[in-house]
């Protein structure tokens, strides 16, 4: 699985290049899994050329039980580290699990704009879709458990769920 290193090296190529011309914050998503490797191999080259980091939090994997890849990842980050969260329960989760001292809440909600028109939609709803990276933390549990109370209860709803299953509890 070499071939996998190579957008990593480049990564840190234009990491080394942004920080040699002038750049000195960087901002990064991270993983809800094991990418927080290839995340702490950039946190380091950031931190070792005097940059600021800020993480965006994505996933509540980690927030709501320690992850030893969390703690090392904000640990490395340094307390001068931003952290971007979607809700108060994530910004609380880091703050007691990691000791993260800045937080910021930034809900997905402002990636949407709100359209002033009526959308006059159909009477009876037919099929709900949940795409997702399907994992317990998305909640793709719940989705089931509400596609089966449906069906208890003979409501006519389809359900679809799309993505990639994060491990094979999920695929099963």
């Amino acid at each position: 699985r070499l071939t996998r290193l190579v957008p990593v090296v480049r990564g840190l190529m234009t990491l080394f290049r942004l920080a040699m011309s002038g750049s000195d914050v960087v901002y990064l998503s991270v993983s809800g899994g094991i990418g927080k490797i290839v995340e702490i191999m950039f946190i380091a080259a950031a931190r070792f050329f005097g940059m600021r980091v800020y993480l965006r939090h994505a996933s509540f994997s980690y927030c709501h039980r320690p992850s030893v890849l969390a703690w090392a990842l904000i640990r490395l980050a340094g307390k001068r580290s931003v952290h971007v969260v979607q809700c108060d329960a994530m910004s609380e989760g880091l703050r007691s699990l990691y000791g993260v001292e800045q937080a910021v809440v930034i809900s997905n909600a402002v990636l949407y704009s709100v359209e002033e028109k009526v959308v006059v939609g159909k009477q009876k709803l037919l099929t709900v879709g949940f795409i997702s990276n399907l994992s317990a933390e998305k909640g793709v549990f719940e989705v089931i458990d509400l596609a089966v109370a449906c069906t208890v209860a003979g409501i006519g709803v389809k359900f679809k769920i799309a993505g990639a299953a994060q491990d094979e509890t999920i695929e099963k």
